[in-house]
């Protein structure tokens, strides 16, 4: 889908719009990258996952049984199938987060930075409600590997035209250092698809062809 075929309508409308188009989900692979990632860091204590769409990520963090309290925040509604003890806020992310600040010790972000429209606003926001020393694990779709480079090459536009904001690692590492955020840790997801193929370049490559180049999703962890 296209940002111009939405056509004139109310800010909020389109906002709207832009979050269903987003699926309001991410991959099984990218999301064992940052679980991953959780368990290496030993985090725990309260938890936000923000931009939460459908409730993947809550459903994984429930079963690691190592968070104190999870939060989530997103413009689509709460799944039904969540338990109680599960905060859900409803959320225009475009906003100011709705919830004082040192609220957290973790913060997740997956895939929402690109549909946003100040990501520089963001950034500070997740700054302000993690608590001091608090991590913060963000990802963004990878925009320098083979197949978002020949896209752009080829057609003049990334392969998810859908996103308001296209980072890449340095843009990325831009904004969370302007936020406040230090010991930023940059990674990438496990997996990445070869173009006009539906096969991985890990699958062809026996796993050694990885990370920038090859990889379809950008990880950073960082502290406020």
């Amino acid at each position: 889908m296209q940002i111009q075929d939405f056509g004139p309508m109310q800010l909020g409308a389109r906002r709207r719009k832009i979050a269903d188009a987003s699926g309001g989900t991410s991959g099984n692979d990218l999301r064992t990258t940052v679980f991953e990632l959780i368990r290496e860091l030993d985090l725990r204590g309260a938890v936000a996952d923000i931009g939460a769409g459908k409730g993947d990520v809550i459903r994984s963090f429930l079963e690691m049984h190592r968070f104190s309290s999870i939060t989530a925040f997103d413009l689509m509604e709460r799944p039904p199938d969540l338990p109680p003890h599960v905060q859900w806020q409803h959320a225009d992310l475009n906003q100011p987060i709705a919830c004082p600040a040192h609220s957290f010790d973790v913060v997740t972000c997956l895939g929402l930075i690109e549909y946003l429209e100040n990501p520089y606003a963001f950034a500070r926001e997740l700054h302000r409600v993690l608590r001091p020393g608090g991590t913060a694990i963000l990802t963004t779709p990878n925009n320098e590997n083979w197949r978002r480079l020949i896209s752009l090459v080829m057609r003049g536009h990334f392969v998810t035209s859908i996103n308001l904001t296209t980072l890449v690692r340095s843009d990325f590492e831009k904004i969370l250092r302007f936020a406040g955020f230090r010991h930023l840790r940059f990674s990438y997801s496990r997996s990445g698809m070869v173009p006009k193929l539906l096969v991985s370049w890990q699958a062809i490559s026996g796993g050694i062809l990885r990370g920038l180049r090859y990889s379809d999703d950008l990880v950073v962890s960082c502290q406020s």
